[in-house]
């Protein structure tokens, strides 16, 4: 009977908050409220195998995506949106980490993989490209998504290498970037090694192309995963821009 008062009232909160936030919130303030009232153990998102790290890490020195800190961000998991979840994304392993509760914070969950539509982390999102384009060899799991209209799709893998070197008596694990550039085109999946591939597969916006590596070329050189998302999006601005207007 207590059980039943407390769900009957959980319910009449609910009911109240989501009236008044059809008129002052968003869609996204409402299923936080939601998830803090429930408890987010008690959500979709609760699942998952437990996370370890087996390397010895730094701040400089890691297998994770932008930070190996947990920060807030975004996930659809099983086909529903949660927000302002810590998030972390191992690029070596492929696979997105969340600390969901407060109360049970020494546990890393691993989300599965294929319930994991799309996050995001750091402004940066990612989708599952094996629910986007299917089992591909060339491209799996997540990817970051930088532009994208009905007829192409520029994507990212944010991947990440380790070696090891020997240092005294210890092996120490040293990580590096190793970024994959791919662009999916009329349902076809392309691999773009660099800007000269890309000229081949947009013939027509050959010289803006060629204009964006003229003004980038140190660029290219430091950094390169910053040329290709200038690039990227460089190409989809001017494609837009060249498409007919709708009155």
């Amino acid at each position: 009977m207590k059980l039943k008062l407390q769900v009957l009232i959980l319910f009449l909160l609910l009911c109240s908050f989501l009236t008044s936030a059809q008129q002052t919130n968003t869609k996204r303030e409402s299923l936080t409220f939601f998830d803090d009232i429930v408890g987010i153990e008690n959500t979709k998102l609760y699942n998952g195998n437990r996370y370890y790290n087996i390397y010895k890490i730094t701040e400089d020195n890691h297998n994770f995506f932008f930070t190996p800190e947990y920060i807030k961000g975004e996930v659809v998991y099983d086909n529903e949106s949660f927000y302002n979840i810590d998030l972390k994304y191992d690029a070596l392993k492929d696979v997105l980490v969340s600390k969901l509760d407060d109360k049970k914070s020494f546990v890393n969950l691993e989300l599965i993989k294929n319930k994991v539509k799309s996050f995001i982390i750091n402004e940066h999102k990612f989708i599952n490209v094996d629910a986007f384009i299917g089992n591909n060899k060339a491209l799996n799991g997540f990817a970051e998504l930088i532009a994208s209209n009905n007829n192409y799709t520029f994507l990212i893998k944010r991947k990440k290498e380790v070696r090891e070197r020997i240092k005294g008596s210890k092996i120490v694990h040293l990580f590096n970037e190793a970024n994959l550039y791919f662009l999916y085109l009329n349902g076809e999946l392309h691999k773009i090694k660099s800007y000269k591939s890309l000229r081949k597969q947009f013939p027509d916006y050959e010289k803006a192309i060629k204009t964006y590596y003229e003004s980038n070329k140190l660029l290219v050189k430091n950094n390169e995963y910053q040329f290709m998302v200038g690039l990227f999006k460089r190409l989809d601005e001017t494609i837009n821009n060249t498409l007919p207007k709708n009155d």
